[in-house]
């Protein structure tokens, strides 16, 4: 559904909304900022592709898959308003869209469709990153 809003400006508005997914974050930036938001531990991810790829490996083999359909789409996070321009082209599922106020997070984040809702927090063991990452602090 949508609105088309006739006034000077001439916008057109499509609602659009995605369901709820698994979600993966690392953030680009470290910062004491972000460190006392989102915890005690900083590491460096020097394959940051291969990092991903073994995260969606461990989550398809946690429950044999049974939670997640399709791929894993990994995107930076988009800092601006939901209301996006239609000829801004970013075309960026919602779960990458986040407020202004928190760009300084520098997200980047992996995505997950479940297979059903509602979905719960998990948490899924993953050795294999090791190899992709060392512990700073």
């Amino acid at each position: 559904s949508g609105t088309v809003d006739n006034s000077a400006g001439h916008k057109i508005s499509l609602d659009q909304s995605m369901q709820d997914c698994y979600v993966y974050c690392v953030s680009e930036n470290m910062s004491q900022k972000n460190l006392s938001k989102y915890g005690p531990v900083c590491v460096e991810i020097f394959n940051p592709a291969a990092f991903f790829l073994e995260i969606d490996r461990s989550f398809r083999i946690y429950k044999s898959g049974s939670l997640i359909r399709g791929g894993c789409i990994t995107h930076k996070c988009i800092y601006d308003d939901r209301e996006q321009r239609y000829d801004m082209d970013q075309n960026v599922p919602a779960c990458f869209l986040k407020p202004k106020d928190f760009s300084d997070d520098c997200e980047v984040r992996a995505a997950w469709q479940p297979t059903n809702l509602p979905i719960k927090q998990i948490q899924i063991t993953c050795p294999g990153i090791k190899s992709y990452c060392k512990r700073l602090y």
